[in-house]
């Protein structure tokens, strides 16, 4: 298995940052369809299962991945290829476990913002045809700490969304795929006694793909 800490996510740069683009880092994992759920040493991927925090999150109807990670929320990302042990199950092609950030006794909040565009892209390696327009503008912020020191602590993250993705033609022009929407994540945690913790955590994910189905050998008709 491989492992992914807050550490590595916090460098990643704007395009990979989707916590299904990390998971394609390991060894003996692709996503040839780039439809975020990935295939595991040559497994079908309706075989992948992802957890939050050891719960399924994938769609019981498709077999694919049904939740959208906020990506600034996750403490450690862990896949499973081969191997795995008794905790996990129900799936023949491998796991994702996305473990979640938990507010502590000290106030901390984050402000980012990513953005991308054709401005920075050159001149597309000297082709004749010039790069197509688009514009990336991710927007991240988190903020946790405590309720009751201690005891009783929250932590929350919103992931603004709104990228513009070229889909270059095999047979020669471009189209424009446009993806917007929020990431949302909010967790409380009450240390009930020194055995026992609970959490509540919510997830929203509310997003809007266009040209869902346009693709590189897709008629330009």
């Amino acid at each position: 298995g491989t492992t992914y800490n807050a550490e590595f996510i916090e460098g990643l740069p704007l395009v990979g940052r989707q916590f299904e683009d990390i998971l394609t880092l390991a060894p003996g994992v692709t996503d040839a369809d780039g439809d975020g759920t990935p295939n595991v040493h040559g497994a079908r991927e309706t075989s992948f299962q992802l957890r939050l925090d050891g719960t399924n999150v994938n769609n019981p109807l498709t077999g694919m991945i049904g939740q959208n990670v906020n990506i600034e929320s996750i403490e450690d990302g862990e896949l499973v290829t081969t191997g795995a042990s008794a905790e996990f199950g129900r799936a023949s092609g491998g796991f994702g476990n996305a473990i979640t950030k938990s507010g502590g006794n000290d106030f901390a909040g984050s402000l980012k913002l990513f953005y991308r565009s054709d401005f920075l892209h050159g001149d597309g390696a000297n082709d004749e045809d010039p790069p197509p327009e688009f514009t990336d503008t991710n927007v991240y912020l988190t903020a946790g700490g405590p309720l009751v020191k201690d005891h009783f602590w929250y932590f929350t993250s919103i992931e603004g969304i709104d990228e513009e993705i070229p889909v270059i033609f095999a047979a020669g022009g471009h189209a424009i795929q446009d993806l917007e929407g929020w990431l949302s994540f909010g967790k409380l945690t009450w240390q009930a006694s020194q055995l026992h913790r609970l959490a509540l955590q919510v997830n929203y994910d509310p997003l809007a793909l266009t040209g869902n189905n346009i693709g590189p050998y897709t008629s330009l008709d």
